[in-house]
Formats: structure tokens, C-alpha cells, sequence
């Protein structure tokens, strides 16, 4: 990717979320993280971003510069957060062991939704030779598990949020209701000491009716999701009936997830 490039999607990316850490920009664009400081540092010189130890953010102190010229505008309606296309490649081997032993612990007979987060969508690729009945709200699930997989798909209708790859349905008509779903696969912004969050208010909203049509709700979160807090809380630990990580958790948030009765699953250990 060339330079100006490597800019213009820097620019985007800080459009739709506010920090931006160094690692996560060097992984979405598949460059150094020598690069991307330089990338910074002259985004920086430029009045375009605030440089910020690890990372950047946004410059709302800057004056006078017309970002219109850097980041097109949304023609589509749009989630404040970085698109699901770059965030998927985040913590990848992560999110693959991960969804692996999720899709472990799906019985041939279940109804199970999935979520529209990149460490659900790695479920798909495990996924391949079921038969279940999925429901989903991800317009990115339900396209891969059509075209490569026997599974009967049950989408959401609404709204598409292309750079989330996600459905909304405005009206809230929920036809997963009538549905049996026996489980609920899902991620989060992050896990604290009151449980799961997030930090839109649409999400949150979208996930809670997702956790009211099931019976259990498994939470696929990578380490780094831990000591995260999300402006919002999603729901408590007494909801959770298992949260599946890599071995990259802390003994501290072991024992915090342990010590509330939820069954820890580390799937990269034996």
C-alpha cells in the first residue's frame, strides 16, 4: 500500500473511532509499526490527527481543516467503530482458535444465533460440514455460511450497515422470537468487574434482544478484551453461561471471571 494510501485509511479508521492504537493500525494495514509511526507523525505535522503515546486520535482542536477532503462522506448509515474488514485481521489466530472450540460445543440439533463481531464471524469457517439452523443479524455470516456450507440460515432484515457488515431492523420486529435458539454467540468492546460492555447504543441494543431470544449466551473474547470498558454495560455475569479466550488472560481476570460462577474455557490450552 502506498503512503498516501496508508493515510487516507488512517483518516477513515479515526473517523469512526476515536483512539487508534499503533499495533491495530499496523495489523489492518499489513505494515510495520516503524511505518506507521512515521504515518503518524506526518498526519500529525499536518494538523490531521493528535499524536498520542501508542497511537492517535482524532484532532478536535484542529481549525480550519476541511477533513471532507480526506474521508469521503457516508452514503450509507454507519457504526461508529473500525470496519469489519480491518477488524477482522486483528488478533486472527486469536479469533480462529477461539471460534474453533466454540463450534465444538454445538450439538447437531441446535438453533444458535451468531452475532455479527469478526471473533463470531471466524466460527463460520468450522462450520462447514453442520447442518444447523443459524440465526444471524451479519450480513457477512450469513453470505459465507450460503455459499459454502449446508446450514439453513435465518437472517434479520432492516438496514444494512455496510462497513459493519451488520442488519438492523429499525422496527424491532425480532423474528428470531419464533425461533428455539439453545444458544447465543457473541463478542463485546470489552470485560470488567461488571461484566460484559460495549460502546454504542445500538449495538448494545441489537445484542440484548440477541440474548433474550436465547437460552444460554457463550462469549467469544479474545486476552485483550480484558480490563476493557465500553461506555456501556451490555449485561452482568449472572447472564453468561461460558466465555471462551486464549491463554493470553491474566490469572487476575481468570479468577474475576471464575469466582462469578461463569465456566472459563481457554481454548489454547489443554
Amino acid at each position: 500500500m502506498l503512503e498516501e494510501e496508508r493515510h487516507q485509511e488512517i483518516l477513515r479508521l479515526l473517523s469512526q473511532d476515536n483512539f487508534i492504537s499503533v499495533a491495530t493500525l499496523a495489523s489492518v494495514l499489513h505494515s510495520s509499526a516503524t511505518t506507521i509511526r512515521r504515518d503518524l507523525s506526518e498526519l500529525s505535522k499536518r494538523g490531521l490527527i493528535k499524536r498520542l503515546h501508542g497511537g492517535a486520535r482524532q484532532n478536535h482542536e484542529s481549525a480550519g481543516v476541511d477533513m471532507r477532503k480526506y474521508v469521503p462522506p457516508f452514503s450509507a448509515p454507519h457504526i461508529a467503530e473500525i470496519p469489519f474488514s480491518y477488524r477482522k485481521e486483528v488478533m486472527a489466530e486469536q479469533k480462529r482458535i477461539i471460534a474453533q472450540k466454540a463450534v465444538s460445543l454445538c450439538n447437531k440439533d441446535d438453533v444458535i444465533m451468531m452475532d455479527g463481531s469478526t471473533s463470531v464471524y471466524h466460527m463460520v469457517y468450522f462450520l462447514r460440514d453442520h447442518t444447523m439452523k443459524i440465526c444471524t443479524i451479519s450480513f457477512a455470516v450469513a453470505e459465507y455460511l450460503t455459499k459454502n456450507t449446508n446450514n439453513l440460515v435465518i437472517l434479520s432484515g432492516g438496514l444494512i450497515y455496510k462497513d459493519s457488515q451488520l442488519l438492523y431492523d429499525p422496527f424491532e420486529t425480532n423474528i428470531f422470537k419464533n425461533y428455539s435458539i439453545s444458544k447465543v454467540f457473541m463478542s463485546a468492546k470489552g470485560m470488567d468487574e461488571r461484566g460484559v460492555t460495549n460502546s454504542d447504543i445500538l449495538l448494545i441494543k441489537m445484542d440484548q434482544a440477541m440474548i433474550n431470544s436465547a437460552k444460554e449466551l457463550i462469549l467469544l473474547i479474545d486476552s485483550s478484551k480484558f480490563g476493557k470498558s465500553g461506555e456501556l454495560l451490555l449485561c452482568d455475569y449472572s447472564r453468561i453461561s461460558t466465555i471462551i479466550t486464549d491463554s493470553g488472560i491474566s490469572g487476575q481476570y481468570r479468577e474475576m471471571v471464575t469466582s462469578r460462577g461463569v465456566n472459563l474455557v481457554i481454548a489454547d490450552e489443554p
